[in-house]
């Protein structure tokens, strides 16, 4: 939530410098922008269905987006995606095709549980998303954003069994690890300003 408030703050900070008059000194400005993009969809795999969430701050220049990205990605163990978002629009009409990659970090640890006889310990690991979509103007500076591709996130389980009778050391009886690969179709609706 921190993550999520810090880069929410950054991007307004970012739409207040780009909203400042700038002086003349006879150079053209750059073309940059920021950006903001919020997404949610739904992602289907060998699991089911889970929904998903991802606000996305940064800049745009000309028929490049890059941004970061944190998110909320329930397929099947709950998790905080952090990322890199990177996109390459090829029109510059009302209906504009993009690809995109995303790139992070999928922090699953948050579902860790302790009871008296077990331990579960998840691990932080690989996310990437990769896809396509298009962009709808509808707005003076807003578009709505659809986009199908293929998600990947990856974590690992790790169930620690407890000895009963054996409270005053830290005495383990078994480890079992759960390796996930999960493999997800993913499908967004979004808004982009």
């Amino acid at each position: 939530m921190l993550l999520m408030t810090a880069l929410l703050a950054i991007g307004q900070v970012a739409l207040a410098i780009g909203d400042s008059t700038l002086p003349k000194t006879g150079r053209t400005s750059c073309s940059c922008a920021f950006s903001s993009i919020n997404q949610g969809g739904v992602m289907r795999g060998e699991a089911g269905s889970y929904f998903q969430f991802q606000t996305i701050n940064g800049i745009q220049y000309k028929t490049w987006f890059a941004g970061l990205g944190v998110g909320l990605d329930l397929y099947p163990a709950d998790g905080l995606p952090v990322f890199l978002d990177v996109r390459r629009y090829f029109l510059n009409g009302r209906y504009n095709p993009f690809v995109y990659a995303e790139a992070g970090i999928h922090f699953a640890d948050k579902n860790n549980e302790e009871t008296n006889w077990q331990r579960d310990d998840y691990s932080n690991d690989l996310f990437y998303d990769v896809g396509v979509g298009i962009k709808i103007g509808f707005m003076k500076k807003g578009s709505l954003l659809l986009s199908g591709g293929y998600s990947f996130k990856k974590y690992d389980k790790k169930i620690i069994s407890i000895v009963p009778g054996c409270m005053v050391f830290p005495c383990h009886e078994g480890l079992q690890v759960h390796s996930y690969r999960l493999n997800r179709l993913s499908l967004k609706l979004g808004f982009q300003f």
